[in-house]
């Protein structure tokens, strides 16, 4: 079993599906080249970007991101893999 670290950029949490969505579709305009997901984990809708591996190109993005979205914030997940 081998462990590796990636980075998520979260640009939103909070309770509203509507407010999870608008902020979507605002990372859809000023990244277009980036796939935002919307997930739901109760009680709170997310908005996360990317799936980086290295920190550098992660925190290039988190970087421009947290022009639009103050909030954005870096995001270390570990998966494992058999």
């Amino acid at each position: 079993e081998k462990v590796y670290t990636t980075f998520t950029i979260q640009v939103y949490i909070g309770r509203s599906r509507e407010e999870a969505n608008q902020v979507r579709e605002k990372v859809f305009r000023v990244l277009p080249e980036e796939q935002p997901e919307l997930g739901y984990k109760q009680p709170s809708w997310k908005v996360t970007v990317g799936e980086y591996s290295d920190h550098v190109e992660a925190f290039k993005t988190l970087t421009f991101l947290k022009k639009t979205f103050p909030e954005a914030m870096l995001v270390r997940e570990r998966k494992y893999i058999e």
